[in-house]
């Protein structure tokens, strides 16, 4: 089975949140995500360009590390990527606290979003709950953990639907596709494993997740940017998924092998899809020259330097 286009491509409209919640890792970016970058409108247009070339049926999510709907030009993003993917579902996921102040006119202008799930994290959670539920305009209103609905489904480029989320922090386990984990080892309640899993990963073989400047991490749990595959603003999306950076990383996973940072921290579990990944084929020597040099060119936010397995035929693995 060959490596096939992204079914996710995740978006970063802002790096940087309104909420820092403990179990985040927001609280490893530089200014502990108190500082806000945003993704520019003319960079949106040349990835939306990009994705109805590249992944036109790819799901496309809008969230990241930090909250999106604070990007002033959020709107205008949206409607950019709309233009360019006519076939596929896009989506927000939110906090919601920008809906407090006036939820109808958010509700009105988020028409081109399909799935806008909304994390109701307490003490705001309740508020935006009754907010949204009594005047939901002509969105369907679904409850995450009472319906059944689930967002990361491609449902499709039609409709409009809410998705209600409790607080992962009470609701944790409760459905297998949300529980805490350490975020790679960034978040400030759960440490890092003790040993790296000897397990491979979905994430890189099928998401594209995209920093508000462009670069590409080798997933979403990844807060330090410490494995940066590439940069979307210069190189195509095609030169970044099928590059050596990315390559590499997946022959390693594909071996059970985690010995590279951020992987060697993270505990998720989940996202295996057995049958569903491709098999690739052996760590070589140029792999690990690869991955190590990708770790060390990378801007480690934790300064947090990885070791490797020396011996691409052992199965020791070396962790830091």
């Amino acid at each position: 089975m060959e490596l096939k286009a992204p079914t996710c491509l995740e978006i970063e409209p802002t790096e940087g949140c309104n909420l820092h919640c403990n179990f985040c890792g927001i609280h490893r970016l530089l200014g502990q995500g108190k500082i806000w970058n945003h993704l520019s409108v003319s960079l949106a247009g040349r990835l939306a360009e990009q994705t109805a070339g590249f992944c036109p049926r790819a799901r496309i999510e809008f969230g990241g590390h930090g909250e999106p709907l604070v990007n002033p030009s959020c709107l205008e993003i949206f409607s950019i990527f709309r233009k360019y993917a006519t076939k596929t579902q896009l989506q927000v996921t939110t906090n919601g606290v920008v809906f407090l102040k006036n939820w109808p006119f958010w509700r009105d202008c988020l028409k081109d979003i399909n799935v806008l799930v909304i994390d109701l994290y307490e003490p705001y959670g309740t508020r935006l709950r009754n907010t949204v539920e009594s005047n939901p305009g002509d969105w369907k209103i679904t409850d995450f953990f009472r319906d059944g609905f689930n967002p990361w489904h491609n449902h499709g480029p039609i409709g409009n639907t809410v998705v209600l989320m409790d607080d992962l922090r009470t609701k944790s386990g409760q459905r297998i596709q949300r529980k805490l984990d350490n975020r790679a080892g960034n978040s400030d309640i759960i440490p890092p494993v003790t040993s790296p899993l000897n397990k491979n990963c979905s994430f890189p073989f099928r998401r594209l997740s995209v920093r508000w400047d462009g670069k590409v991490h080798i997933c979403c749990m990844d807060w330090g940017l410490e494995y940066c595959v590439g940069d979307v603003g210069v190189q195509s999306f095609n030169e970044v998924w099928y590059g050596n950076p990315y390559q590499s990383a997946r022959r390693f996973l594909s071996a059970k092998n985690r010995s590279f940072a951020p992987c060697c921290f993270c505990d998720y579990t989940g996202g295996v899809m057995k049958g569903l990944l491709p098999k690739m084929e052996g760590v070589t020597e140029d792999d690990t020259k690869t991955v190590k040099t990708t770790n060390e060119n990378s801007p480690r936010y934790n300064g947090r330097a990885a070791h490797f397995v020396d011996d691409v035929n052992t199965k020791k693995r070396i962790f830091f």
